[in-house]
């Protein structure tokens, strides 16, 4: 309501010229719910009330780790059966080798890096996040 009285009293407070101002006054009177709220807390950043979700967040950052891990004993597997095959025991030593693999089987084991990758840039990078806003 305060945001509303000092809005109006910029508004008569303005210069006839100023069409601008107007409008953008004339806006936010007309503005409702969520929008008007919205455009408030962009203009006045302290009456920013968000939730952080920290719960929620680490919630999702431990199943993320899990799901992780879970690529990671896959991949340990895959690559400890390709030490045993004697085409593939360079694999260790040379991933040009292991990326290029034309056979679907033989591949099985950059197929899952590739699938790490992904998983792991998005975990970092939500990790990241999460760990700044926790801290806010």
């Amino acid at each position: 309501m305060q945001e509303l009285q000092d809005s109006l009293t910029k508004f008569h407070s303005l210069n006839s010229s100023d069409v601008v101002g107007i409008r953008f006054l004339r806006h936010v009177c007309e503005m409702e719910g969520y929008e008007k709220i919205a455009g408030l807390m962009a203009r006045h950043h302290d009456l920013a009330i968000l939730r952080r979700f920290n719960t929620l967040n680490m919630k999702d950052l431990l199943y993320r780790q899990a799901e992780l891990v879970h690529l990671e004993s896959e991949l340990y597997c895959i690559a400890e059966g390709d030490q045993g095959i004697p085409d593939r025991t360079f694999y260790a030593r040379d991933w040009c080798s292991l990326a290029e693999s034309e056979d679907d089987d033989k591949k099985r084991q950059w197929l899952k890096m590739l699938q790490i990758q992904e998983k792991l840039k998005a975990y970092s990078m939500f990790r990241y996040f999460v760990v700044l806003l926790s801290n806010f």
